[in-house]
Order: C-alpha cells, then structure tokens, then sequence
C-alpha cells in the first residue's frame, strides 16, 4: 500500500488552450471553472503574496537570540552555577533549524507546550532519564514564551549542559546545544561527531512529530550549524 497527501499549495497552476474554459479539481472530478472558483483562488495568491511564505534566514525563523551558557565556576554549588550573574554564553554549541514552506498558524495554548516539552522528553535520549533521577537536584528547566512563539531549556547542572527549543505560532522549530563534552572528570574540551548526528535526528524526528500533528506534510528548509573553536574531536575516548 502507498499513502499519498497533497497538501494545500498558495500557487496556481493552470493549462490554457485557445478559448477552452479553464478546469479546476472538485474532490475527483475535473470541471469548468465558474467566475467565483477563479476570484477565490486569485485572492488566496494575493494573500499569500502579502504575508509572504516562510523562509530560512527570515524574522519567521528567529522570534529571538537563542543561546546555551557555561558556568563561570565548575567548582561552585549547583545553586551558584544555576545564577545568571555566573554563567556565561557558551562560544561552542550546535544549533538546529527548521522552517516549513508555508506558515502552519499554530495556536500556542498550555496545551501544545505541553505536547512539544512532552515530545522533547520521548524523542532526545538520556534527558527524561537523567531528569527523572536529578530533577530539582541538579537538573534544571525554564519556559519562556510570548504571543508568537514558546521557549523551553534544559539545563544539567553537574554535566553544565544546556539545550534550548523554540516553537513558532508558523511551525518554525529551533533548538540550540552545548557541544563540549568530557570523557572523564577533567576540563570539557572535546566535541564528539555522534552527539551531533544523535542531536540532530532526534531534531528531526521532532519536527516531524509537531509539523504532521498539525497536518502539515509539505516541503520545508533545514539548517544546521556547529561551532567547535578550540575543541578537539573524541573518537573512542581519544582525541585525534
């Protein structure tokens, strides 16, 4: 069996001959376009043309500055390191977007938060897991939100490791990690290329959950970006 969707498409695509009327779908029929089906799917363009489509590198893929922080002192008290007076934004992370072809005009309400953090915890492995064992101990989360878009971070304390999410109200998802890690008690100097294939497949399968949820399965723009100044690669606890 083959499942095939077509999603709604703000274009139109019509096939003129001579002086032949124009045919449009109606369910699984082609039929004569009447003066109102063309007024109507003029309009849609209009509209579509005057809010303008989704794009990477636009404001509908950055409602804000995200970014993951590092602690200033690793020997302080979790309390100490969880202040922002002591933490610092972290030069090294990787970062993940994800912006659809067309706007999806999600609702955010308390109950969609809860349904993308509840997401979140399923799709990145280790985290429900470690926040399950550490919870208000060492491991921290915040939300913040405005009327466009909703922001969730996760933040581990004794690992000091962060990652941020954000969804948009147009299904632009983003999310934002720390990227230096340690293969045992000494500084976080080395980045490994399998975190970052986990980190973004579990991106990935995200964007995939919230956008069909929503009943979009169209086209969209993917952007993943690195930044490991001064880290060293880790394979089988090595360094090379």
């Amino acid at each position: 069996m083959a499942l095939i969707r077509v999603s709604s498409q703000p274009k139109i695509h019509l096939y003129l001959k001579g002086d032949k009327p124009v045919w449009i779908r109606n369910e699984d029929q082609s039929i004569p376009a009447r003066a109102s089906d063309l007024q109507a799917l003029l309009d849609r363009v209009r509209a579509t043309d005057a809010t303008g489509p989704n794009a990477i590198g636009t404001a509908a893929g950055h409602a804000r500055d995200m970014f993951v922080t590092k602690a200033k002192d690793l020997s302080a008290t979790f309390a100490d390191r969880q202040a922002s007076a002591n933490r610092q934004r972290s030069p090294t992370f990787w970062e993940f977007s994800a912006i659809p072809e067309r706007s999806l005009h999600i609702g955010l309400d308390a109950a969609v938060e809860r349904q993308f953090t509840g997401a979140i915890y399923r799709l990145y492995p280790s985290l429900d897991r470690n926040r399950s064992v550490n919870y208000g101990q060492s491991i921290v989360d915040y939300e913040d939100r405005a009327r466009s878009w909703y922001g969730y971070s996760y933040l581990d304390l004794d690992r000091d490791h962060e990652i941020a999410w954000e969804l948009t109200e147009g299904g632009v998802i983003r999310a934002i990690g720390e990227a230096s890690g340690r293969i045992d008690p000494g500084p976080a100097d080395l980045w490994s290329l399998v975190d970052l294939f986990i980190s973004v497949d579990s991106s990935l399968r995200l964007v995939h959950e919230v956008w069909s949820k929503f009943g979009y399965y169209g086209a969209g723009g993917i952007v993943v970006n690195l930044r490991v100044p001064k880290l060293a690669h880790a394979i089988g606890g090595r360094t090379h």
